[in-house]
């Protein structure tokens, strides 16, 4: 697999996802690239599952933090942004993507808050 093949780093998520399906973070993985090919239809529902199987896992809050953010739902994007990092108070990303949903809703006290936050946890 290469760089960018998005198709073949889904199927082999699904092959996995078919091996162990009580996995989160695969649905959470395969989530992301969905994100990265486009699809913001099959993004979510891999998210939602993973919250389904292990609902103390992150990762599935942080993805649908990020399908929200991109619809433009910034104050669902930053509910889910606060859940992944009450989970996971360590969550760089979670963190600099809620900067983002707050800058983009105009508060920029917060948004700074959150990228000062964000590098002391070593996001780039």
């Amino acid at each position: 697999m290469t760089i960018g093949d998005y198709d073949g780093a889904i199927a082999d998520y699904d092959k996995a996802i078919g091996l162990s399906p009580g996995v989160a973070k695969m649905r959470v993985d395969r989530g992301i690239v969905w994100m990265a090919k486009g699809d913001a239809k099959r993004a979510p529902a891999d998210f939602d599952m993973a919250i389904q199987i292990d609902r103390n896992s992150p990762g599935g809050y942080f993805g649908r933090g990020l399908v929200q953010a991109r619809a433009g739902d910034h104050d669902g994007a930053i509910a889910n942004f606060n859940h992944a990092i009450k989970l996971y108070p360590n969550y760089a990303d979670a963190y600099t993507f809620r900067g983002r949903s707050w800058e983009a809703k105009g508060n920029h006290k917060r948004a700074e808050a959150d990228r000062k936050r964000a590098l002391s946890l070593g996001a780039n």
